[in-house]
């Protein structure tokens, strides 16, 4: 499998992408609310472990058509497998600065995430740099032919799917600045995985039930 383009956050997983701001605020649990943009995107993962409590965060910065950025973050207890929290939001207020050539993005927001379990509210908060790295991969993606160990999709999180429908061209990237959510706080040597991508088709995002 592909690193740079099979990503997949697996057992205590993320996000990737935006989230309909309407979905969230009405009903956040309304599985298979979906929608489709173009243009370049830019992603990033982070997580932190502290004792038994694993937090991953994950921010995505839209350009293009449909420009928005969203977070989202996934807390589970690793002594007891279970499941703390799930939630996310989305700003569309905000247009990111998303390179169409993939050098660089960037991002500064605070936004009001939504609990999948009861609606909760809390506040994901971050001033995020992205720098491409390495050389521009592409790829001719459809729905369905993601890589093993990605069930299909390209990125896939606790809280929704991400297709591609086109050409993709992807490059790994460093992050640099800062993020908080769930009053934890995330930097550089909290990155797990970061890219900045593009497609001559459709981003499709599907919220899970």
């Amino acid at each position: 499998m592909n690193a740079l383009h099979r990503f997949a956050v697996t057992g205590f997983v993320f996000s990737l992408m935006a989230i309909p701001s309407p979905a969230l605020a009405g009903s956040p649990n309304a599985g298979g609310t979906s929608f489709k943009t173009t243009g370049p995107t830019a992603f990033a993962h982070l997580a932190r472990q502290d004792g038994c409590i694993l937090t991953d965060l994950f921010i995505h910065s839209l350009g293009g058509t449909f420009p928005g950025t969203d977070a989202s973050v996934d807390q589970i207890d690793t002594c007891t497998n279970s499941t703390l929290e799930v939630a996310g939001g989305t700003d569309f207020a905000y247009a990111p600065q998303v390179d169409k050539s993939l050098k660089s993005a960037s991002a500064t927001d605070s936004i009001t995430m939504y609990s999948k379990y009861n609606n909760r509210q809390s506040t994901a908060t971050f001033d995020l740099i992205w720098t491409g790295v390495g050389a521009v991969q592409t790829f001719a993606e459809a729905p369905g032919q993601a890589g093993p160990g990605s069930g299909g999709y390209h990125l896939t999180t606790p809280y929704f799917n991400v297709t591609v429908n086109g050409e993709l061209s992807l490059r790994t990237a460093t992050v640099s600045g800062t993020a908080s959510a769930l009053g934890l706080s995330f930097g550089p040597a909290d990155l797990v995985y970061a890219e900045i991508a593009s497609s001559n088709g459709t981003f499709v995002f599907v919220i899970k039930p």
